[in-house]
Parts: structure tokens; sequence; C-alpha cells
């Protein structure tokens, strides 16, 4: 039994047997925490977040698709855009011009019609002024004339009532 003894002693201190006994420990603790179903989901997990990423990859590649499309005809509708602008800008411009140029047209013929009234005013005023000049020099000439000669003012008195007795009531 010595012998049988020495040979138990032998396996449990040999690292074949300790590795055995660790490996059937591994297997029990990995049975009842089910390590498998753990490995399995883990595994699971991973390849459904592979399929994910593909899916979004996919996803991404077509909305960059999408945005290049969109972006393919920015350049015309960029230039489109600008000729419209400057069409909306001349159109303008032309229509400001042209109601300066009315505007100018209004004011000079405005112009043109106070500086006639005035002129006529003028005239008026300097017509009026000769008329009266001449009245009072016609007035003094015939008060120089009748006080020079007396008998004029009878003549003129007899003149005057022979005019009367011609005109018709």
């Amino acid at each position: 039994m010595s012998g049988l003894s020495n040979l138990w002693d032998i396996i449990l201190l040999s690292n074949t047997f300790n590795f055995i006994v660790l490996a059937v420990i591994l297997a029990v603790i990995m049975r009842n925490l089910k390590f498998g179903d753990k490995l399995n989901s883990l595994k699971n997990d991973v390849i459904n977040k592979f399929e994910d990423s593909k899916n979004t990859k996919a996803k991404a590649e077509k909305d960059l698709a999408g945005a290049k499309d969109k972006v393919k005809n920015v350049d015309t509708e960029i230039s489109e855009r600008i000729e419209l602008a400057k069409s909306q800008a001349k159109n303008v411009s032309d229509s400001i011009k042209e109601a300066a140029n009315r505007r100018v047209h209004q004011i000079s013929d405005n112009v043109n019609k106070v500086i006639s009234a005035e002129e006529k005013a003028m005239r008026t005023a300097l017509n009026d002024e000769v008329a009266q000049a001449s009245i009072d020099m016609a007035t003094d000439y015939i008060r120089r004339r009748l006080s020079e000669n007396p008998k004029l003012h009878q003549k003129y008195i007899d003149d005057g009532i022979n005019e009367l007795d011609k005109v018709v009531l």
C-alpha cells in the first residue's frame, strides 16, 4: 500500500492531475453559468452590430448619391438665379431712370410755365407803367396847353357835348 500511497501522492502532486481538476471545475462552472449561451449571445450581438453597420453604410451611400444628385445642378441653378437677379436689377434700374427722366421733364415744364407766367406778369406790369406814364404825360401836356390857351378849354367842352349828342341811348 505504500506503493499505492506513493503513487497517489505523485498523482496529487503532478501537473496533469491539477490541470484535469481545473478543467473539470471550469466545465462545471461554464455549464452552471451557461457560458455557451452567453458566448452565443455575444456572437449574435457582434453579428447584429456588423449587419447594422452594413445597413447604415448602405443608407449613407444612398444618401450620398442623393446629395450628389441634388448638388449636381447647383451650378446651373445658381447661374440661372444670378441671371434672373441681373435681369430684375436692370428692369428696376431702367424703371428708376425712366421715372427720373419723367420727373426732370415735369420739373422743366413747370419751370418754363413759371418763367412764362412771370414774363407775362412783368410785361403786364411794364405795360401798365408805360400806359400810366403816357396818361400822366398826356394829362400834363393837356394842362399845360390849357393853361397856355384858355380858349382850348371851351373848345374841348363843346366837342365833348357834341359827341354826347351823337350817342343814341
